[in-house]
């Protein structure tokens, strides 16, 4: 999961320094220091080759006053403080962050100017492949009172870079936290460094958590098929969630495997789903996942006798129905309703469960739900299956029902 945070700063903080340059001009300078004619002929015309949006020709202005002789130190601070902001307009890097390092320390900087100029250095080492550096400018903006968010995330890249991941991961729980207390999206950028961190450290149950934010984001079918695999391995995960993991896997695009659609298949059969284990097959031929290569033939003959027993049990769907509606438990008619939605009869099949909840589920009834709502999003009715599924993810659960009915509701919008 690489990732990096590319927004740096150097945009904003270059307006900032640009304008920052007017108290220095010599008209405001104290009267003990002054710059000379020589000097400040040629760093006025860099001023104003930066307001006209001429990075280059200041830079060049600058190198004509840094050649003036025996330059006074308010003249070589007012030069490298010219220097670094025209370095910055140009994105030269490497020389803007010289230049500020020299001025930064100096008195004549207010609090306010210098926490301006400490704002910036972090990103400048950062793109100057100084991460070590990078992270000491952010240490000292931070405790000089900087609250830039942008800072925080140079900050956090540059301890990735230098392979720092407890220290980094120290940073980002906040930022995430904070962004989704105030109802923002946390960055994916972000997200992903926290991954790489948590995965390097062996963290196990933050990735996973890490993973559900991102897809929540950008549901990529790559997170999923990281995702939901983790989730079937996760301690104390119920063996007879495995049926509606993949199907849910299915969903999303991320069952791929010949294994995983051969599973699945064998998983509906046992269910007594005949109509999906036909359905699933005839997907993992349609997407080239079987009937190719040695298991071609294998894979042929399983299709075969499960379009077989797929006909025989759609043929039983109506005598089975008035038996089904006869049974004191409702267990009947919702199994019936469900092999009716899992083998493409959503119409017919999603009414019957709906019955045969309300009439009563004895065994396991919120996996009832979950298949219910799983099917109702599947057929494109999200205001029926949003309760069912958010009471069931609110759930203090830890089968992996609860984390399931979150995950759908993530995956069909």
């Amino acid at each position: 999961m690489p990732a990096s945070i590319s927004r740096h700063p150097l945009g904003l903080r270059c307006l900032a320094l640009v304008a920052s340059l007017a108290w220095l001009t010599p008209a405001g300078a104290a009267t003990e220091e002054a710059l000379r004619a020589e000097v400040a002929k040629p760093l006025q015309a860099a001023q104003d080759a930066l307001k006209a949006g001429k990075p280059a020709d200041a830079l060049a202005r600058v190198r004509e006053a840094e050649a003036v002789a025996n330059r006074s130190e308010y003249e070589v601070f007012f030069t490298n403080h010219t220097k670094g902001v025209a370095a910055l307009a140009a994105k030269d890097t490497a020389t803007a962050q010289t230049a500020f390092e020299t001025v930064v320390n100096d008195k004549r900087f207010s609090p306010a100017e210098r926490l301006n100029t400490l704002q910036v250095l972090p990103s400048l080492a950062l793109k100057n492949q100084k991460p070590a550096q990078a992270i000491q400018w952010a240490r000292r903006y931070q405790a000089e009172g900087g609250q830039d968010r942008s800072v925080r995330l140079v900050l956090v890249q540059a301890l990735f870079n230098t392979g720092d991941c407890p220290g980094m991961l120290r940073e980002t729980q906040p930022l995430v936290l904070a962004d989704e207390a105030a109802g923002q999206k946390p960055s994916p950028d972000l997200l992903k460094l926290t991954g790489n961190c948590q995965l390097k450290t062996q963290d196990d149950t933050g990735y996973l958590k890490t993973l559900e934010r991102l897809v929540a984001l950008d549901p990529q079918t790559e997170f999923w098929a990281d995702l939901l695999p983790r989730l079937q391995r996760q301690p104390g995960f119920a063996e007879r969630l495995q049926l509606p993991t993949l199907r849910l896997m299915r969903q999303v695009g991320a069952l791929e495997d010949i294994d995983d659609f051969l599973e699945m298949a064998q998983l509906s059969l046992k269910a007594g789903l005949p109509g999906e284990a036909k359905a699933v097959l005839e997907d993992g031929f349609a997407k080239g996942a079987l009937g190719k290569g040695s298991g071609a033939p294998q894979h042929q003959r399983q299709l075969d006798s499960v379009r077989k027993l797929a006909a025989a049990d759609e043929a039983q769907f109506a005598a089975n129905e008035a038996r089904a509606r006869s049974a004191a438990d409702g267990g009947p008619l919702f199994n019936l309703g469900l092999a009716m939605a899992t083998a493409g009869q959503a119409d017919k099949g999603l009414p019957l469960m709906q019955q045969g909840l309300a009439k009563g589920v004895a065994r396991l009834p919120n996996d009832a739900r979950l298949h219910l709502g799983a099917a109702l999003l599947t057929a494109k009715r999200r205001t029926e299956a949003e309760p069912l599924l958010r009471g069931l993810g609110a759930l203090d659960d830890h089968s992996g029902l609860a984390d399931l009915a979150r995950m759908w509701l993530l995956a069909v919008r």
